[in-house]
């Protein structure tokens, strides 16, 4: 199945040094919130051959390296989880998930500081202006901005027509709801997240590209009412995004993990009309206990511009008939 959306706007030529193109296309994968036991490692294993056998100019990883239940925070997992994706050929641009950090707290994963293993994995996975992958490709960190030297997982890249940002929002709430301290990280973070937004739009219009591509973990509860709790902690970055998408006007595409449920959609009313917002598209990668992955065609020839395949791995299918 390949699923195609229009889009729209002006064209222009950036591209990332080294990364696998033909002509004026090119495809990056998706993948996340895998692996959470051992037989979904060998799973995940086989994903990772299949991925280094495809020309993918890079990887999106929306975050989730492990369980967030009965998957105890570790030194080793954490070092364990970073040389998984150490395995894949092409440059990886990692986002943290929640079951990394916001999860540690849980008695089953161990019951420790969540914010102490947010500094391991930005210790671990940020370390400098490069992204993961045997082929790491150069990447633009908000780090390097005056103000926001303590978030280095956010990122930003240009190839060809195409706009890619990264934002470090999670589920679990956002590490909302739990501590005063905690919810002054999730407030710190969420500005962060917000200025990052702008400035990725705002260089896209400058360069004229056509599309920007925003990737997180968290599903933002698009379907739910804004004072719903579970979409609470995403109303403001969600009014952003709305907002430079409008704004922006060419086709914008958001990836996204956390609910385990493959789909691509346009889930995105406007607070305004009430009407869904048409050049808004979501696809959230596929989960646990479905490990698979996302393709994504870029063809600057196609009036549609993306493309979109679920990759089923075949040897991770369920036996459905089974006893």
């Amino acid at each position: 199945m390949v699923l195609y959306f229009s889009s729209g706007c002006a064209r222009a030529p950036n591209a990332v040094p080294g990364a696998e193109q033909s002509g004026r296309a090119y495809q990056f994968a998706v993948i996340g919130d895998a692996p959470y036991s051992e037989e979904q490692e060998r799973q995940f294993l086989t994903v990772i051959d299949e991925l280094n056998a495809t020309p993918l100019a890079f990887v999106v990883h929306v975050g989730d390296t492990k369980g967030g239940e009965n998957s105890p925070c570790s030194e080793e997992q954490l070092q364990h989880a970073h040389d998984l994706i150490q395995r894949i050929e092409h440059p990886v641009v990692y986002t943290p998930g929640d079951n990394e950090w916001t999860d540690c707290d849980r008695e089953s994963n161990g019951g420790s500081d969540p914010l102490a293993w947010l500094d391991r994995i930005r210790a671990i996975y940020f370390q400098d202006g490069s992204s993961l992958g045997k082929r790491p490709m150069p990447l633009r960190r908000q780090s390097e901005n005056p103000g926001f030297k303590d978030y280095p997982e956010n990122a930003r890249w240009t190839l060809g027509p195409v706009m890619y940002v990264t934002l470090h929002v999670v589920g679990s709430a956002n590490n909302t709801g739990r501590t005063p301290e905690r919810d002054r990280e999730a407030e710190a973070r969420n500005r962060a997240n917000e200025v990052w937004l702008r400035e990725a739009f705002e260089e896209a219009d400058k360069q004229g590209l056509r599309a920007v591509v925003v990737a997180m973990h968290a599903d933002p509860w698009f379907e739910r009412e804004p004072d719903d709790p579970r979409r609470a902690p995403y109303n403001s970055l969600l009014t952003e995004l709305e907002i430079e998408t409008l704004v922006f006007g060419g086709p914008v595409l958001l990836v996204h993990g956390d609910s385990h449920q493959f789909r691509i959609d346009k889930p995105m009313v406007s607070q305004t009309s009430g009407e869904v917002i048409e050049n808004l598209t979501r696809v959230e990668s596929f989960g646990a206990p479905h490990v698979h992955w996302v393709s994504v065609t870029v063809d600057e020839d196609d009036p549609s511009l993306f493309a979109f395949s679920p990759r089923i791995v075949q040897s991770n299918l369920f036996d459905h008939l089974a006893d």
